[in-house]
């Protein structure tokens, strides 16, 4: 995604030499420019910037000349300090105005220019943040694995595809069983997250054993061509690895690959260091995912985030089906957390965060669900973000999925997944978390995904609530304050933290990741 930059000059020859040097040592811009306070403000509570340069002498508005004694582009940085505290300024200014310089040298994130001085541009350039420097060469070479398992058609493919860099091995065919792969199946590592100490781990290492057997290692000459990439590229920290598959092996973990890598010097599970996620054969996302590249739409626009409190508990009946939902005790408490943490993002910060709605069950006589449809169905109203804290369940035998809301009194209502996903669909939806504590199932994920939801993540296997709460924190952090904004990215960084402090829970083999593209 382009980084967004913001010149507030109203000399148009000064503007043009700052406009210059900024094109000419980064790459991967996008500038803004505007020539008074007013509009700088306006368009920063608009848009998420990543850096905004500015004059000390700037007009109030397009209609008022400069009044030098205002200093209107210092007042311009001490708000962006205190209002957008995340997004790093650049003043220009003069040497001998000494009451600017010590002004800036209290702000948060801002730094002086001289301009005057010979070669002023080459310290303008010096004082770019080293993050947004380093986000314009940090992905300069990356492999993309694509493999595609066709079980329906007893069929495997690969593409291996060079970013930056002129590498490429275009549909490889790999010789599968597909017999073994569906043993590989949810059901051989169901009990994982059942049983204590150290043996889920062992199971679940034997599965990613079977799979790295079975795909890279039993197809010797595309894992050789796959081992040179990955050492062109240096390693699979930066490689993404996608698997696009239908619905007989969307159960398998395909995330747990466990074997060599970096030149086959270590053995690890391959999603703790590279993004491993899916794509559902045939099922094309009706617009882009959150953070998607080729997104012009969503580029620099506010995101709108909703979040659902559904803690449902008791026994449903529904269609066939009984089923009894546990106690959450953590829904609450998780989403006033994430509420609370997007706060600050509406003040701009370097993502820019919208509408920040709560949907929770205050009126015990109103369905949640009415609150929830019409939320959701409201006319010009998006929703770019849902949060989802609840129960969900999938009917493997009729192949549907179910979410639950408070009803009326002690009711649980019950919504098929067609019909969230409905609306979900009309609210422009890009991207939902469902963090469906106690009884989350793989095949809602796939669910949702058939029906067109660009980018979801759910659970593999049942996972505490009070893990899920620490997951959805760790996601979302990684998500709007990483060093990538890219699901893809948050994804594998929240797992690695997760990890790092939780080796022993299930809950960091536990999230998939599902993108669906146009």
């Amino acid at each position: 995604m382009r980084r967004q930059i913001l010149i507030a000059i109203s000399d148009s020859y000064q503007m043009n030499r700052v406009k210059e040097a900024l094109e000419s040592e980064l790459i991967d811009i996008s500038i803004d420019l505007v020539f008074d306070e007013q509009t700088a403000k306006e368009k920063i509570k608009s848009k998420a910037y990543a850096l905004v340069v500015t004059h000390q002498h700037l007009p109030k508005d397009g209609k008022t000349p400069i009044q030098e004694e205002e200093k209107r582009g210092l007042g311009l940085s001490k708000w962006i300090a205190a209002n957008a505290n995340r997004i790093p300024t650049v003043l220009l200014t003069f040497q001998s105005d000494t009451e600017v310089i010590e002004a800036v040298s209290q702000l948060q994130n801002c730094d002086a220019v001289f301009i005057g001085l010979d070669r002023w541009e080459d310290s303008l350039i010096k004082k770019v943040p080293q993050g947004l420097a380093a986000q314009t060469v940090e992905e300069t070479k990356r492999l993309d694995v694509d493999i595609y398992i066709d079980l329906e058609n007893n069929r495997a493919e690969a593409d291996l595809k060079g970013v930056n860099f002129p590498r490429s091995v275009e549909r490889e065919q790999l010789k599968i069983q597909g017999s073994a792969i569906i043993k590989l199946s949810m059901n051989a590592a169901k009990e994982v997250d059942r049983t204590d100490g150290e043996k889920w781990q062992k199971r679940l290492q034997k599965l990613g054993e079977a799979l790295m057997r079975h795909i890279f290692q039993k197809n010797y000459e595309f894992n050789r061509k796959f081992e040179r990439l990955i050492g062109e590229v240096g390693g699979l920290q930066n490689t993404r690895i996608r698997f696009i598959v239908g619905e007989k092996i969307h159960a398998v973990a395909l995330e747990a690959i466990f074997g060599p890598h970096e030149l086959q010097s270590r053995e690890d599970y391959w999603m703790l260091h590279a993004p491993i996620y899916r794509t559902i054969r045939d099922c094309p996302g009706y617009e882009y995912p959150l953070f998607h590249e080729h997104d012009a739409e969503m580029n620099g626009r506010p995101i709108n985030v909703l979040i659902i409190e559904s803690p449902t508990e008791g026994l449903i009946q529904f269609e066939g089906f009984t089923k009894q939902l546990g106690k959450l005790e953590n829904v609450v408490k998780e989403c006033r957390n994430l509420k609370k943490y997007l706060r600050p993002f509406q003040t701009v910060g370097r993502v820019n965060i919208g509408e920040v709605k709560l949907i929770s069950w205050k009126n015990k006589n109103r369905p949640m669900k009415e609150l929830l449809r019409k939320a959701l169905e409201q006319e010009n109203q998006s929703w770019h973000v849902v949060h989802y804290a609840g129960h969900s369940y999938f009917d493997p035998l009729t192949q549907d999925g179910y979410v639950f809301f408070p009803g009326a009194g002690r009711t649980i209502d019950i919504i098929q997944v067609d019909q969230f996903s409905a609306w979900l669909r009309e609210a422009n939806t890009r991207f939902i978390f469902l963090s469906s504590c106690h009884s989350s199932e793989l095949g809602f994920v796939f669910a949702m995904a058939r029906k067109n939801i660009p980018a979801i993540v759910g659970f593999r296997w049942d996972v505490d609530d009070d893990m899920a709460v620490q997951y959805a924190e760790a996601f979302y952090r990684q998500l709007l304050e990483g060093e990538k904004q890219s699901l893809e990215y948050a994804f594998l960084k929240a797992r690695k933290n997760i990890y790092a402090d939780n080796p022993y829970n299930p809950i960091w083999a536990a999230p998939v990741l599902v993108i669906q593209v146009p």
